[in-house]
């Protein structure tokens, strides 16, 4: 990220009454992460991660129900064992020829403690999906919630 991108995010999170860190998760590249919440008893400050997939493939078929199980047991639960929650949506998002693209998605919610190599597990999944689906991103977002069960 730019410096001046850096002073950007940095200037909208002030503006929004954030506090974020940055940390470095390979070499050249930072994420903005925000900062643990003081929590309510029975409470413990967690990472809440979205992930968005797209099931829309270039010059073939949409990718099935069986394929998209197949990776949710194969390559995100063995990373996010503890728990998480998928559900369907409908998209619409810019490809980078500068296209509306209109897709059915899935998106996952995961609650992560931050010190679990969540960051290494996240790029994996990621990753796996563009690469096995012909997918040009996911999408990620990850924000500082307080967690209990």
């Amino acid at each position: 990220m730019a410096s001046g991108q850096n002073s950007a995010l940095i200037w909208l999170a002030a503006l929004a009454g954030m506090v974020i860190t940055l940390w470095a998760v390979d070499p050249g590249r930072r994420v903005a992460s925000p900062s643990a919440p003081a929590c309510p008893a029975n409470t413990e400050p967690m990472l809440r991660i979205e992930l968005i997939f797209g099931l829309g493939r270039k010059d073939r078929a949409a990718i099935t129900e069986d394929e998209w199980r197949a990776f949710l047991a194969e390559v995100v639960t063995p990373r996010f064992p503890a728990g998480l929650t998928a559900f369907d949506g409908h998209g619409q998002w810019r490809n980078a020829a500068g296209a509306i693209i209109l897709e059915p998605s899935r998106t996952l919610l995961v609650y992560a403690r931050p010190d679990t190599g969540v960051d290494a597990a996240l790029e994996e999944i990621r990753t796996r999906w563009r690469q096995a689906h012909d997918q040009e991103s996911v999408l990620l977002a990850v924000a500082a919630s307080c967690v209990g069960f």
